[in-house]
């Protein structure tokens, strides 16, 4: 160690828990996320700590994938979902038809 350190008695307070420690450090501020008392791999449990609201965002994209559609289509059947798709909007855009149009409407 160097031969004139001051050394100041540092209270800091863990974010998830709220438990509270002391440190002996040159330091002036320390921040604690996680700590023994409640990370997973010394408690045991699961817990998560979500700082972002990404666990939200993550369940909010995956309950829209589900609820959109339980059944896989096969490469065929998406090809002419997005071909109907695409023409719907061309009808829409247009308000006229085109002899391809009118002819794939009568299969």
């Amino acid at each position: 160690m160097k031969a004139k350190v001051k050394l100041n008695l540092v209270k800091a307070i863990c974010t998830s828990c709220k438990t509270e420690y002391s440190f002996l450090t040159s330091a002036d501020k320390i921040h604690i996320d996680i700590c023994s008392n409640c990370h997973p791999f010394y408690t045991g449990k699961q817990t998560l700590v979500d700082t972002d609201n990404r666990l939200q965002k993550f369940n909010d994209k995956m309950s829209k994938n589900t609820s959109i559609s339980s059944v896989r289509l096969s490469k065929k059947e998406r090809l002419i979902a997005r071909k109907k798709e695409f023409s719907d909007k061309k009808q829409a855009k247009d308000g006229k038809l085109t002899l391809k149009d009118m002819l794939a409407s009568i299969k």
